[in-house]
This record gives structure tokens, C-alpha cells and sequence, in this order.
């Protein structure tokens, strides 16, 4: 039904049967000595202005119409440099490798940068861009001659948070291409988050996204929502999650549905953090952002 469309067929190939890893984010390492205000008691900003962590995640899914079982290891890392002024640059880095019922796999790995603007503890505001690469021989396998390997997908956006004392609450929009066998699909993001402090190192996360590949008469609808607790013992530059996650993945032409497909998924991983002594304080002045990739 897809023949017109080669990039959404191939989509719906490899984002239909698969799971993917949680896109956990937050921070760990040396905890720095931090400036205190006129009370003495709340930490306001690192002696460096350099925070950031490497994290590592396994997920393990499986799929509702097909029921294939896949499983997924991630690793991510973030760095977040405050010049002290209010600007701030985030850069990410990651990778995954997806098996899908022990036939075939598939990496993912890419890039985001984010330039923003967190003049104090209440908000922040700024741009992202992020390039993302999906490599398999899955199409091979599917038996649809002429299709590559690889997609690529550019995705440019606008993102924001709003900080209190117990918790953080985000949002992004974006617009990008994705390519794949020399065709491109325009692709359409949004986010919405809510990371909930019960301590300084006891926070719940829940997050919902929405992706739009379209590509002339065909688009392809994918949704994210996941669920998140994440622990860092006290005085330790380290935090464990684990959480859910659930994908659907809905192509329709013409406007008209023609059919879905969904996965659920449970994981778990650690973080390691540097330049932060809690989950709070890495995420009022150190990364703050989730991944943009298209399958985080």
C-alpha cells in the first residue's frame, strides 16, 4: 500500500517491530562545592560551570499485534557548560543497539546541541539542533528492492522549562527532514515533560511525544510515553532507574488510518554523573534536556 511512498514503508518496518530504549535524562560524578545564597541552606550554583553524566540503559519490550520480542542497550552522555551569565550550551551523544526476536538488529546513533538561556532557578529557554542515523539490514530482510540501509533524520526546534521547588515541567517543538533511499519526509516533533521531586535525589519522571513523518499522500504518526523513578544515594555521584514505556506507531493515507501497531517495554540503568551533589542540583544548573532523537 506503500509503494508510492518508500520512506514511510521503510518506517513502518523498522520503527513497528522493534522497542527502544528509555531516553533517561539526567546527571553524575564529582560533587562540587556550591555558592550559597543569603540563607545559607539552598545550593545556587557549582564552583565550575561544567555538569553533565554518561548513562547506560537496557530495555526489553515486546510488540501487541506481532508479539516480537526485542530488546535494546543504550548508552548517553551529556555535558552542560553555564558561562556564568545566564547562556548555557548542552551537547549529547548516543548510541543503541536494538535486536529484534533474535533475527536482526539495528543501531542508532547521533547528536544534539542546545544553546539556551537560564538566567536563574525559575526557567530556561533556548534552540536545539540534532542529527540521528538509523543503520540495518532489516530492509534487506523485508525483500524490498532498492531500499538503503540507513535513515537519517535533521530536526531543528525551540524548547523551554519552568522550575519550582518540587518539580520541573518542559516542552519542545520541532520541524526537520528525514531521508532515506533519496526521498525525504518532512518531520514534525513535540514534547511535553514533568520531572517530579519527592527529595533532592528522589525524582519521578513522565514524559509524552509525538513524531510526524510525512512524506506526500502517507504520514506516520509515532507516540512515546514513558515513566520514570530515579534514586541517587546520598553522597554518591551515581543513580539507578528503572521505568515503562509505551510506543505506537500509526501510518495512514490520505488522512485515513490504516492501521497501528505498539510495543511496551520495561527498563533499567545507571547513571554517572560529574560536577553535581544531587538530582536537583544537576538539573537547576547543569543538562536539562531529554534526547531529540526520533527513537530515543
Amino acid at each position: 500500500m506503500f509503494k508510492n511512498s518508500p520512506f514511510i514503508s521503510a518506517s513502518v518496518i523498522l520503527l513497528g517491530s522493534t522497542a527502544h530504549a528509555a531516553d533517561i535524562d539526567r546527571p553524575l560524578l564529582d560533587a562540587p562545592v556550591a555558592y550559597y545564597g543569603p540563607s545559607e541552606t539552598a545550593p545556587l550554583r557549582s564552583s565550575s560551570g561544567l555538569r553533565g553524566y554518561i548513562e547506560g540503559s537496557y530495555a526489553h519490550g515486546k510488540s501487541g499485534t506481532f508479539e516480537l520480542d526485542n530488546s535494546t542497550w543504550s548508552l548517553r552522555g551529556a555535558v552542560n557548560y553555564d558561562t556564568g551569565s545566564g547562556f548555557n550550551v548542552q551537547g549529547d551523544l548516543d548510541w543503541a543497539r536494538t535486536t529484534v526476536e533474535e533475527d536482526f538488529d539495528y543501531d542508532r546513533f547521533g547528536g544534539t546541541g542546545h544553546l539556551y538561556y537560564r538566567p536563574s532557578q525559575d526557567f530556561a529557554f533556548g534552540a536545539f539542533g540534532s542529527w540521528s542515523r538509523f543503520q540495518s539490514d532489516i530492509f534487506d530482510l523485508a525483500g524490498i528492492p532498492g531500499l538503503d540501509d540507513d535513515i537519517d533524520d535533521k530536526l531543528a526546534g525551540i524548547e523551554g522549562a519552568w522550575f519550582n521547588d518540587a518539580a520541573t515541567v518542559y516542552a519542545a517543538i520541532g520541524y526537520g527532514k528525514a531521508d532515506y533511499s533519496g526521498e525525504e519526509a518532512d518531520h514534525y516533533m513535540g514534547r511535553l515533560g514533568l520531572r517530579y521531586f519527592l527529595s533532592d535525589n528522589l525524582r519521578f519522571d513522565l514524559e509524552g511525544s509525538l513524531n510526524r513523518l510525512s512524506y506526500d499522500v502517507a504520514d506516520l504518526d509515532i507516540r512515546t510515553l514513558k515513566a520514570v523513578a530515579n534514586y541517587r544515594p546520598e553522597g554518591l555521584p551515581v543513580t539507578f532507574f528503572a521505568g515503562y514505556r509505551y510506543d505506537e506507531w500509526e501510518p495512514s493515507l490520505d488522512g485515513a488510518s490504516v492501521g497501528s501497531e505498539d510495543n511496551h517495554s520495561v527498563m533499567a540503568g545507571m547513571r554517572v554523573h560529574f560536577g553535581s551533589s544531587s538530582l536537583k542540583d544537576e538539573e537547576r544548573s547543569g543538562p536539562i534536556w531529554s534526547s531529540t532523537s526520533l527513537l530515543p
